[in-house]
């Protein structure tokens, strides 16, 4: 409730024959254009002003931070006096996979034609063989256990199993083998309902030497991967494989989730769990002093305890001087 403030007059501030009108001033929060709550204003009290202040500038913030368990999120800078605008969950950023075979050659610069160094380096594998090049199918992910690869077999290797969920790859060789004709199996793996699983092998030819070089290698520049001090593969091939990621995905609009709960500090307690994705916070500042507006002319005292601007300014925001004359 907003105090009321007796004006110190002496005399009164107005008197008409023998009634005495006392000065009464109140500060209330202003909101969109109807009823206002002026608690101890009657209806025959006499209205004199109406002045409706609002900070004149705000400064907008935005921040990505991690997302984590409901609850508290730090967001460095923010404070109770902010106003929270918006809470946008974001996905981790989707991915195209790419898959090449390139020429093996010595320790050192290897062209991959159109990898950049924004992009995922996911697997660099060394067939010695140069005649055992790879067969690459999509297959629809299920329950771990058989998967169906049409044509693999026995006498094939299985070279890798990337899954992509949601655009976003993770690697499950190690979960799989080839069982038999057409089939591979995860049992007691990964359930990968729902995603696709990209499945590169070997067809059985003359004896290959296969081995997972990724860890020698990194992305140093546009189409150009690096093994410096790491294996020479002349005479063999690379398989590279590496994901481009793509813009972020909005995921959900969480502002309603959220309060500012102190400085440095947004809750969302009972809300998503957001472990894993990114937080876009959007929040403004109020800068400067503030400017004055007098609405007078659009008030009315309505009924006790209430003046009235139904049709006129929207002061959702900023806040209402109210000085009036109480009958005693």
């Amino acid at each position: 409730m907003a105090p009321v403030y007796p004006i110190p007059t002496n005399p009164p501030l107005m008197v008409e024959g023998t009634v005495t009108h006392n000065p009464r001033l109140t500060i209330i929060p202003g909101g969109t254009a109807g009823n206002r709550t002026v608690t101890g204003i009657k209806t025959r009290d006499k209205l004199f002003a109406v002045i409706h202040f609002e900070l004149y500038a705000k400064q907008p913030s935005v921040t990505a931070i991690a997302g984590g368990a409901a609850g508290d999120h730090t967001v460095t800078g923010i404070t109770t006096s902010d106003t929270l605008v918006a809470v946008l969950r974001l996905d981790q950023a989707q991915h195209v996979h790419h898959q090449t075979v390139i020429a093996g050659g010595a320790a050192g610069d290897h062209t991959v034609t159109g990898i950049a160094t924004t992009d995922t380096l996911i697997s660099v594998l060394h067939v010695d063989n140069p005649e055992a090049l790879p067969v690459q199918t999509v297959i629809a992910g299920g329950a771990a256990g058989d998967h169906t690869v049409t044509g693999i077999t026995t006498a094939d290797t299985l070279i890798s199993v990337i899954r992509f969920n949601s655009g976003v790859p993770s690697d499950l060789t190690s979960e799989f083998t080839i069982t038999g004709a057409n089939t591979i199996n995860n049992a007691g793996g990964t359930n990968t309902s729902g995603n696709q699983l990209v499945v590169t092998y070997l067809r059985d030819t003359a004896a290959e030497v296969l081995a997972d070089l990724t860890s020698e290698f990194s992305i140093t520049g546009a189409s150009t991967i690096n093994n410096t001090g790491g294996t020479a593969t002349t005479g063999g091939h690379l398989i590279v494989t590496y994901a481009t990621p793509t813009a972020a995905e909005i995921v959900a609009d969480i502002t309603s989730e959220f309060t500012i709960t102190g400085t440095n500090k947004i809750n969302n307690t009972g809300g998503t769990n957001t472990t894993g994705s990114n937080l876009l916070v959007v929040y403004t500042t109020p800068m400067g002093t503030t400017v004055a507006q007098d609405l007078t002319t659009e008030f009315t005292i309505s009924a006790a305890n209430t003046i009235n601007n139904t049709g006129g300014t929207n002061t959702s925001g900023g806040f209402l001087l109210v000085l009036y004359w109480s009958v005693a």
